[in-house]
């Protein structure tokens, strides 16, 4: 049966434990014009798990040039640092999920991407 609806993209993520963390995001419309996100309002969370109320980190999203379909979504160093992870990628202790939601001007919410988080360990410095 066929499928119809958007449950937005899917994107797994790679943190560096302790290092800066930011993607810069350009989004057009089907006919290649720029989506207009001026009064729109993008929030993005990490979580271990996705029914946990916990909220291991919140993304900070920047509407850089919002008529232009331009933002950023990030999470600085003293963010990533404290995302505790395993030895390696593949361990259950370094994957998380994350979500990256929009209210566009008039209120209507979508998900613009999820997925999963893979941290990798911070060596020092």
């Amino acid at each position: 049966m066929a499928k119809i609806g958007f449950i937005g993209e899917k994107k797994d993520l790679l943190v560096g434990q302790g290092d800066d963390f930011i993607i810069p995001v350009t989004t057009t419309n089907a006919d290649g014009t720029p989506y207009d996100y001026t009064d729109c309002v993008i929030t993005g969370i990490i979580k271990k798990k996705p029914k946990s109320t916990a909220i291991t980190a919140t993304f900070t999203v920047t509407l850089t040039d919002p008529t232009n379909g331009k933002y950023t979504f990030e999470l600085p160093n003293s963010v990533t640092a404290l995302i505790p992870c395993g030895d390696t990628l593949d361990s259950s202790e370094s994957i998380y999920e994350w979500e990256l939601k929009m209210t566009d001007a008039s209120g209507k919410k979508r998900k613009l991407y999820y997925g999963n988080v893979y941290v990798f360990r911070q060596l020092g410095a």
